[in-house]
């Protein structure tokens, strides 16, 4: 049987699904899917060519449960300014408790925000209330949501297109659409963006 010079394989349509994925810095998703659309994978060649895959369309569908949220803010605890930080997810925001330490000052807070998405690519936490048994002075505010920067996507190696972001009691749940080929982008270099005819 002759190998073929350059053998290719399409698949129009595949759906994965996976339970408690498990990656780097404590993050645990509960429940990941993706659905490919036009898969096109090329084995080896003759002469040395490297295998590579290409996905015209993926989306994907992740969940986060509040205890996995919670695992995730102890195991970066080094890297967030507040102690004792933790996590409450509510119908359509996150209510967020820990103690704000500047100096020898030590403060109780308790924040409610909404996740937003920016443009596909970021998250962002809007501030709706804020309190400490009584309104939290606004200079405490204005330093917790500062540190509680934007999560920006742009540098992951693959290109990542958010569309919803939903809070249930219990869980996070974010949905998107990603360009994927392997091997995979450097991570080093920017992901190049989604441009507006690949969204339409």
């Amino acid at each position: 049987m002759q190998i073929p010079q350059d053998p290719t394989v399409d698949v129009d349509k595949a759906h994965l699904a996976f339970n408690q994925v498990q990656l780097p810095y404590g993050l645990v998703f509960d429940e990941v899917s993706l659905d490919f659309v036009g898969i096109h994978a090329k084995g080896p060649g003759l002469n040395g060519e490297q295998p590579a895959v290409d996905v015209n369309e993926t989306h994907f569908r992740v969940m986060m449960t509040e205890p996995h949220i919670n695992l995730l803010l102890k195991e970066n605890a080094d890297k967030i300014p507040a102690k004792d930080v933790s996590v409450v997810v509510l119908t359509g925001k996150l209510r967020v408790h820990g103690t704000y330490v500047k100096s020898i000052l030590r403060l109780p807070f308790v924040v409610e925000c909404v996740p937003r998405i920016e443009n596909g690519v970021k998250i962002h936490f809007d501030f709706k209330d804020a309190q400490m048994g009584v309104s939290m002075p606004s200079f405490i505010v204005d330093a917790i949501s500062q540190h509680l920067m934007a999560i920006d996507l742009n540098r992951l190696p693959v290109p990542v297109f958010l569309e919803s972001i939903e809070c249930e009691p219990g869980r996070v749940t974010v949905s998107g659409r990603a360009r994927i080929s392997w091997p995979l982008i450097t991570a080093v270099t920017a992901a190049p963006p989604f441009t507006q005819k690949a969204l339409s």
